[in-house]
């Protein structure tokens, strides 16, 4: 129901302004807002914090061993990977650091053995396992079944942690499950203590519509001790006492109370906040949020101070707004089976458009998705001037099972000049299985007819294929290679023999490699990336290479020489490299007022590309040249690379010019 890039529309809608009109209201609100925190604050005296951590920009998910002597967090910087590390506390040195791409909890099993949720990438869904890591030993190892374990909580062997389900969240103490969220609730933090043997566990729930609680279980049944209009952001147990974050007064204190909710006291007075701790006799060891970023460090648990003035509650003014239904509001909590057929509508549409010799290639695509990703589509379609046909393309990835499954059907049209023309029309099935974190195997069908009218001529092959390929590559916040550290590749063998009724019998090998190598920690990176195929039988099969079209929206193609024109060369068998040194020009990060066009960084790029074709691969072509490029987002959302680019081939006479919005490796 929204126009499409008009993202005020709905705003507009609602409120009867538009987005100008409300950022500039906003930033009244905030004025006026911090004008009254900065006369507060020369009133109010602030609870000091030493702090520890230095470096980072995100320092979070602070965890004491049991002696107190190290600490463990997750590490988020603008120019390395995010990285849980373990620090002493003694020493003030980092012992262990380990890559996590995201870390949601840490705890310790005893003094060398950490357990933490990992993010985990599978089959284009993520999900948080559980991890343990030895310090002495420096192994690491997945716990087994403990897929989708949100939060963690460890007492020697006793595991107590947070399981996520579709619609539902769990808590388990040693794997045995203990208790079911209410539909559609959060769940979060979990504490369990065992007592004379009988069980409690204090946690975090959030239901639609209702309170932010603090939870004890006692056995079967549920006291609610703590209930906030606010935010619960974290909670711990130190000596009988019960600390808990909360935002009752709009900024996250630190509270305490009695184990059953008595007695509740604000002990720290933040101007910014706290946003997770842990608490032992030195103190409360907590993040916080700095202009730099969050920062670790400890306070003195003790001391009363901060508890003699507190902030005054800030009424913030809130602009009447056209009343909601309410029974749009109302939250169903009837179960049914998943149906995704509600949300496979196209999410988004984008024009594409691009300069050919001696014409012009237009169109779009478009995307959908359930809500859970099981199944995703591509559709396109764009019209050649020259060839006055159509290129229609259509895929399907179903991603409800262990492996992936995916079909696609495409057309495809060569142009040499007028009387030379080539259509294709191509087809697949395939399934993928991955193995481990890096590895995956693949196998699958592929169908093709090409139509070479200047020769008369009517060419299928049908056929299957194997593939396997590994990626290990990663990126950083500030990156200008994306991405800009290891390695990815694959192997694919394709057979296509008459008794599949191909025409001729074929057989093919494809492979890819690219690797990133970073130049220091300032983002100047060597990018290499290699294809090579190789095809015998048919001889009427064959690959092509050349520059790119000059485009709107097309993203990069495979065996890409950029100082010839587009589809230059065609060889039954190629391989191509390219090489680039990427470096950073300026970093920007800003746009015009509100104008839909946001730029972030300024880069270049310095190219070789390399080409050997032909039986054994014995001629051999080259191509140099410069690009400049900027990252951004286009219409507030959508990330884009826009290059310009100069090449000139070895054996080509005229240098070759890109200007355009696309992909590179």
């Amino acid at each position: 129901g929204v126009i499409p890039y008009y993202p005020s529309y709905s705003f507009e809608q609602f409120t009867k302004k538009d987005i100008p009109e409300l950022w500039q209201e906003m930033l009244n609100t905030k004025n006026e807002m911090y004008a009254q925190w900065n006369s507060n604050i020369k009133e109010t005296p602030i609870t000091p914090i030493n702090n520890i951590i230095e470096g980072g920009f995100i320092n979070r998910e602070v965890s004491l061993s049991p002696s107190g002597k190290k600490m463990a967090f997750h590490r988020v910087s603008a120019d390395e990977k995010a990285k849980l590390v373990v620090y002493d506390l003694d020493t003030d040195e980092n012992i262990v650091e380990i890559d996590s791409d995201d870390t949601s909890s840490i705890s310790w099993i005893d003094e060398d053995t950490l357990l933490f949720s990992k993010l985990h990438g599978k089959i284009g869904s993520t999900y948080f396992w559980l991890y343990k890591y030895s310090i002495s030993k420096r192994s690491l190892q997945r716990v087994k079944d403990s897929q989708r374990t949100l939060f963690v909580n460890s007492n020697n062997d006793d595991i107590c942690s947070v399981r996520a389900l579709t619609g539902q969240m769990i808590i388990e103490y040693n794997s045995n499950k203990i208790y079911s969220s209410p539909l559609l609730a959060r769940v979060e933090r979990p504490f369990c203590i065992e007592h004379e043997g009988k069980l409690s566990v204090y946690f975090i729930e959030k239901e639609p519509n209702k309170n932010e609680k603090l939870v004890l279980l006692k056995g079967k049944e549920k006291i609610v001790i703590h209930s906030s209009e606010g935010t619960i952001k974290d909670l711990d147990i130190h000596n009988n006492k019960l600390y808990f974050i909360d935002d009752k007064d709009k900024v996250f204190n630190i509270y305490q109370s009695e184990l059953d909710g008595s007695n509740i006291e604000q002990i720290t007075n933040f101007m910014s906040g706290a946003f997770d701790l842990d608490v032992n006799d030195n103190g409360i060891y907590l993040t916080y949020y700095t202009s730099d970023g969050f920062r670790i460090g400890v306070i003195d648990s003790r001391t009363k101070e901060a508890n003699q003035k507190k902030y005054k509650v800030m009424e913030l003014p809130i602009r009447d707004l056209p009343p909601v239904p309410l029974e749009k509001l109302k939250a169903s909590s009837k179960e049914s089976s998943y149906s995704p057929f509600k949300t496979l509508i196209p999410k988004f549409w984008i024009p594409s458009f691009a300069f050919v010799d001696k014409g012009f290639i237009a169109g779009g695509l478009t995307y959908g998705a359930d809500a859970l990703f099981r199944h995703q589509y591509f559709l396109s379609g764009a019209y050649d001037s020259r060839t006055k046909k159509p290129f229609i393309s259509a895929s399907y990835i179903n991603q409800s099972f262990y492996p992936s499954y995916s079909i696609y059907a495409t057309t495809d049209n060569i142009w040499w000049n007028e009387d030379e023309i080539i259509q294709d029309l191509m087809s697949g099935a395939g399934v993928s299985v991955p193995l481990g974190t890096h590895w995956s195997i693949g196998t699958g069908l592929t169908y093709h007819y090409r139509m070479m009218d200047f020769e008369q001529r009517r060419i299928k092959r049908s056929g299957l294929y194997g593939l396997i390929a590994y990626g290990d590559v990663s990126s950083t916040l500030s990156a200008i290679s994306d991405p800009e550290n290891g390695l990815s590749g694959f192997l694919k063998y394709s057979s296509f023999p008459k008794a599949m009724d191909s025409t001729y019998s074929e057989y093919q090998i494809d492979t890819n490699i690219r690797f990133y190598i970073p130049l220091g920690t300032s983002h100047h990176v060597i990018a290499v990336n290699n294809d090579l195929s190789y095809s015998y039988g048919d001889p009427y099969m064959f690959f092509l290479a050349g520059g790119e079209f000059s485009s709107l929206i097309l993203g990069s193609k495979r065996y890409l020489m950029r100082g010839y024109p587009v589809s230059y060369f065609a060889s039954r068998s190629m391989m191509v490299t390219n090489i680039e040194y990427r470096f950073p020009i300026l970093t920007i990060n800003s746009g015009h007022g509100l104008f839909p066009l946001f730029f972030k960084k300024i880069h270049g790029a310095l190219i070789s590309d390399n080409g050997f074709m032909g039986k054994d691969f014995k001629k051999n072509f080259h191509s140099g040249g410069i690009e400049l490029r900027t990252d951004g987002y286009i219409v507030y959302h959508l990330p884009v690379t826009l290059r310009l680019g100069l090449y000139k081939g070895t054996q080509y006479k005229k240098g070759q010019f890109f200007a355009g919005i696309s992909s590179i490796f």
